[in-house]
């Protein structure tokens, strides 16, 4: 059971990693201001997140 929540884990990542490097651009700038395209709703949060630590 603990191997099969592993290797879930894993491919989970991996999943979460081809996504997110099919839509990264590749400079600097847009890994740091995520390219620009996330709302206000999330701009606050991780703001308010960053304040509260």
């Amino acid at each position: 059971m603990t191997l099969f929540i592993i290797c879930a884990y894993l491919v989970l990542v991996l999943l979460v990693w081809a996504l997110s490097h099919r839509l990264f651009r590749g400079t600097g700038e847009d890994y740091f201001v995520a390219s620009r395209t996330i709302g206000p709703f999330l701009l606050l949060m991780s703001l308010f997140d960053a304040n509260i630590r």
